[in-house]
């Protein structure tokens, strides 16, 4: 491997063996802009020599000068560190930098070279590098983003963790300059959030983990591992609501895998005790099923092709008179493609000069991805995916990321749901569901095809990935473009079986805990943290009223209800502490402090007692994020009086009490009647939204009877 270069300002280190050298060894793309000489020192100082790794370095250098890096660089490691050259084939513990000037990718495991255009020393060279290395090696690919300002790398990141790679990020607070770290963890895509300096110990155990002897073993457990399978889908969908049946378990055993090896974990056993013990695992391993990838205008030539269909629809709608377009995007994820789609068909009229009214529906199971989505603003380096004609048309820059401008997002509305168990959305003239269909199993994928067809008008058009096909249906629709798969419905004469499945009934999980609060010990004591500060007798509840955690002697003012068992603690509340109860609650929620109510009374004994009642804001719910709320119970003793001369003590105190309770019976009718016409406006809201719904079920309904007609003998 040639002579290694003196070390100097390096302190020597005992020898560390890594892993066994593989033919097709990893190689680590490493990021970094201003800041990242001391980002790799601080690398390269605590990693062995003999990882077995290629390292590959992009970082923003100043196009007009010489690089002085690959000299800087030699101080910090005895590996070699080369300057890249166009087709330099790649070698195990070499370290290979970026020339100035340079765009550069990976093919074959060597490097290619080409001039940057447009922008020098701006272009989005790191997300160029790990986009590519992500297509090479898949789940086999490693980047780490260092310091640097903006958002370069975090495109990459993504394509990288679609592939099933690794991506690690410096810690932020560790970075000279924290704009690109801060990025990619916005962005949801790092896996490993470390200080640079103990990013090669995370290195070497994550690539031990996963390459050799043992990760063949766990891999083969994991494929012999449906009914362990069946038990995570289990506590998914008992804790995010969320079901993953449907998906193709090849898919869902390695992102089980690459869950593992992030987390050093040798057994599938041990990863669902984590997965029950640690709810953020599970929120994880759910944004890994599923897999938000996605840009602007991904395959532009599929987008132009697209585009040409959608002007002779548009034509064809105003010549016969239709008033509207209507688009469904399914699997909108974080709002790219919709957005691409809004501006298409916005353009699309400018250029016919012809207009009608458009709107699109945009739909996703995650509702992180959603909100992302519907907010509409997105880092700088979409610069690289939209041009500057477009984002000087439909977005508006602020605070250095860019957001499409109010007409547009009004024109997209963005909602969850689910393809695979919710009622479509029918009279639609495009469905864009591109990269859906191949995460499903066999059997989902059947039922989706008549799905689409039965949603879309006569000659409207759907569009899959490049990877996706409409299968055995072929009859029922016409290839508009092979190669982009762009196909026409047929409506004439097809009646395709319908299999529209009711919302799936959520499950009970865990049963002795009613309404699925089943909370391991480390959650129990996060919870008596956040009652330290709720005393006497109090109960920490969720927003929905669900007790978590009662501590403290509650008796006098809650007790268990006749007939089946609830963890409301509404229910639990005696008589005449309901209403206060309810309105604390309320109002603690509405306001988001600390709210205390006087008057309620309970008879307790024969005795009346007075009960003052806080409702607390204390933090989130691990589960779904709910609110959670400390409800304290504390007992008002009034003083006694003196009676008046010439009355009778005992008749003075039973008429004091008889108006007392005649004053709470008011408060509490008055509070009942304020909870009755709050319920009656929420149910009038209620109807109107099922009427809506069964407007939709109602045209399904109707197919689904033709269809059945049809299909008779």
């Amino acid at each position: 491997m040639g002579n290694k270069p003196e070390v100097t300002g390096h302190t020597k280190r005992p020898a560390q063996k890594g892993p066994p050298l593989q033919r097709d060894f990893p190689i680590v793309g490493l990021g970094a802009s201003a800041g990242g000489l001391e980002a790799f020192g601080a690398f390269f100082r605590n990693l062995p020599t003999d990882t077995g790794m290629a390292f590959v370095l992009v970082q923003h250098l100043d196009p007009s000068h010489a690089s002085s890096m690959v000299d800087l660089l030699k101080r910090h490691t005895r590996m070699p560190v080369v300057e890249a050259t166009h087709s330099i084939r790649i070698r195990p513990n070499y370290v290979y930098m970026i020339p100035p000037n340079k765009g550069m990718t990976i093919a074959g495991r060597n490097l290619q070279l080409a001039e940057q255009v447009n922008h020098p020393g701006i272009a989005h060279s790191i997300d160029m590098f790990f986009r590519s290395l992500a297509e090479e090696l898949k789940e086999n690919a490693i980047v780490i983003i260092l310091s640097g300002t903006g958002s370069d790398g975090t495109l990459g990141a993504k394509a990288i963790k679609a592939g099933l790679g690794l991506v690690m990020v410096q810690e932020p607070e560790t970075a000279r300059y924290d704009g690109m770290p801060r990025a990619a963890i916005v962005a949801g895509v790092a896996d490993l959030v470390v200080p640079a300096e103990k990013m090669a110990e995370k290195l070497i155990d994550y690539v031990r983990q996963s390459y050799g002897q043992a990760a063949g073993k766990r891999r083969q457990e994991l494929e012999a591992a449906n009914d362990v399978m069946q038990r995570i889908f289990a506590l998914i969908h008992a804790r995010t609501r969320h079901d993953f049946a449907n998906y193709k378990p090849s898919t869902l055993k390695r992102r089980i895998e690459r869950r593992m090896n992030v987390n050093q974990l040798e057994s599938i056993e041990d990863y669902i005790r984590l997965l029950q013990e640690n709810p953020q695992e599970m929120q994880t391993l759910v944004k890994d099923f599923l897999i938000n990838v996605t840009s602007f205008f991904r395959d532009p030539e599929a987008f132009a092709a697209l585009t040409a269909e959608l002007k002779e629809m548009i034509e064809r709608k105003i010549k016969e008179e239709e008033k509207i377009l209507r688009v469904w995007v399914v699997g909108c994820s974080t709002g790219e493609e919709a957005y691409s789609l809004a501006i298409m068909l916005q353009e699309s009229m400018d250029q016919l000069q012809e207009y009608l009214d458009w709107q699109i529906f945009a739909t996703d199971l995650d509702p992180e991805a959603i909100e992302i989505a519907r907010r509409g603003a997105y880092p700088e380096n979409i610069n690289a995916e939209v041009s500057p004609a477009r984002l000087k048309k439909f977005f508006h820059t602020k605070g250095g990321r860019f957001t499409v401008n109010r007409e547009t997002r009004e024109k997209v509305i963005f909602s969850l749901h689910d393809i695979t168990s919710s009622p479509p959305f029918s009279r639609i003239d495009l469905i864009s569901a591109r990269n859906i269909l191949i995460y499903l199993n066999r059997k989902t994928q059947k039922k989706l095809i008549p799905l689409f067809h039965y949603s879309l008008n006569k000659g409207g058009i759907l569009f899959l990935g490049t990877a996706e096909t409409v299968d055995e249906f072929t009859d029922s629709f016409t290839v508009v473009d092979r190669k982009w798969k762009i196909y026409a419905v047929r409506k004439e004469g097809m009646r395709l079986p319908l299999e529209i499945s009711p919302a799936l009934p959520v499950p009970a999980y865990n049963a002795p805990h009613a309404e699925g609060n089943a909370y391991s010990a480390t959650e129990i004591h996060e919870a008596e943290k956040d009652l330290l500060k709720a005393l006497p007798p109090s109960v920490l509840i969720d927003e929905l009223g669900h007790v978590l955690y009662v501590h403290g002697d509650t008796w006098k003012f809650l007790q268990l209800a006749e007939g089946k068992l609830t963890s409301s603690i509404v229910d639990m509340a005696r008589e005449g502490i309901r209403a206060t109860l309810v309105h604390a609650i309320n109002d603690a929620l509405a306001k988001g402090e600390k709210v205390a109510r006087e008057g309620a009374r309970t008879r307790l004994n024969g005795n009346i007692l007075k009960v003052r009642i806080t409702a607390k804001p204390v933090g989130m719910t691990p589960h779904n994020q709910q609110r959670k709320l400390a409800v304290i119970f504390e007992e008002v003793v009034e003083p006694k009086k003196r009676s008046q001369r010439g009355t009778v003590p005992e008749v003075e105190a039973r008429v004091k009490e008889l108006e007392q309770e005649l004053h709470f019976t008011r408060e509490n009718l008055h509070s009942t009647v304020e909870e009755l016409e709050t319920a009656n406006e929420e149910l009038r809201a209620a109807n109107e939204e099922y009427q809506a719904t069964n407007e939709e079920l109602h045209s399904t309904n109707e197919e689904m009877e033709t269809s059945r007609r049809n299909c008779s003998p």
